[in-house]
């Protein structure tokens, strides 16, 4: 994925136990795990809230009566639907290939590249700028409520093998 993608370590004792079950077979569990936290971005993105839980930053005031859109970082739709999950050998990656996907999740400051100023609208009307700061607005993670999506996963799976 060239936006953005996580890897994330399984910390949790009984999820490894779990994984170390299934003897070989870790792709029949990390697509049903990759679907679950696909899901669980997208749950994130329509609460405004980061894998901890804290709010993502506001809007800038001048940015925020003409944003289009249902909520922050959902002014098309897009970057939230373009999440997706694919599954290697023994791992599964979660992100977006959208090339302004990094920006959002690690925050950064974009600056022309062909000319002397960014130009954009904002509610004053027009502006020119040199540059501008976007604050990180993480979506990709692993929040509680995954960690029990994975754990219900590995206990249907292994449920079913028995």
């Amino acid at each position: 994925m060239a936006g953005v993608s996580i890897v994330a370590q399984i910390q949790d004792a009984q999820v490894r136990e779990g994984l170390k079950q299934l003897a070989g077979a870790p792709k029949k569990a990390l697509a049903p795990i990759g679907m679950a936290l696909v899901k669980g971005t997208q749950r994130r993105f329509r609460a405004g809230v980061d894998p901890d839980g804290a709010a993502w930053e506001k809007l800038h005031p001048l940015y925020a009566p003409i944003k289009r859109g249902p909520g922050i970082l959902r002014a098309s739709g897009l970057l939230m639907r373009s999440v997706s999950s694919r599954v290697g050998a023994d791992e599964v990656r979660v992100g977006s290939g959208r090339i302004y996907a990094r920006i959002h999740q690690f925050g950064g400051v974009i600056v022309p590249k062909r000319a002397r100023f960014l130009r954009f609208r904002l509610s004053i009307g027009m502006v020119k700028a040199l540059k501008v700061t976007i604050p990180s607005r993480p979506f990709l993670g692993i929040d509680r409520q995954d960690e029990q999506e994975i754990g219900d996963v590995l206990e249907a799976i292994l449920g079913a093998g028995r």
